[in-house]
């Protein structure tokens, strides 16, 4: 791995914290800003904060706001508007990881019901 993959890997595990943020002011610049009333970096922690659930209303931006729950994508999505809205530098990204029981708490009971073992698992057992 090159020293420029290895930097951008550091910095998104910094940015994991809510602390890298920007505080800066919300600002009346567009629909979303007006259900914050605080900074940036506080209207992401509490999105974060708010349960997890799959919103009814799936083409309404503000139903994680409106039905007080969201998934990643939608509380994600959320926060991405309301940057925008603000003229912040922050992009959305798609990561994609294995989940298990030691990464993602409360899946693994699922991962067993339905068999689903992680990838290393599978490629270290021999042959049936």
């Amino acid at each position: 791995m090159g020293v420029e993959a290895k930097l951008r890997i550091e910095r998104a595990i910094l940015t994991y914290a809510y602390d890298a943020l920007p505080s800066d002011p919300i600002r009346d610049r567009g629909p979303i800003n007006a259900a914050f009333l605080d900074d940036f970096r506080r209207a992401g922690q509490y999105v974060r904060d708010l349960p997890y659930g799959r919103n009814a209303a799936t083409g309404d931006i503000l139903a994680v706001l409106n039905e007080c729950k969201g998934t990643c994508c939608t509380k994600h999505a959320l926060l991405k508007v309301l940057a925008s809205e603000q003229g912040l530098p922050i992009r959305l990204m798609l990561g994609i990881y294995e989940m298990n029981a030691r990464n993602t708490p409360g899946v693994g009971h699922v991962l067993e019901e339905y068999h689903l073992h992680p990838r290393s698992a599978l490629l270290s057992s021999p042959p049936e």
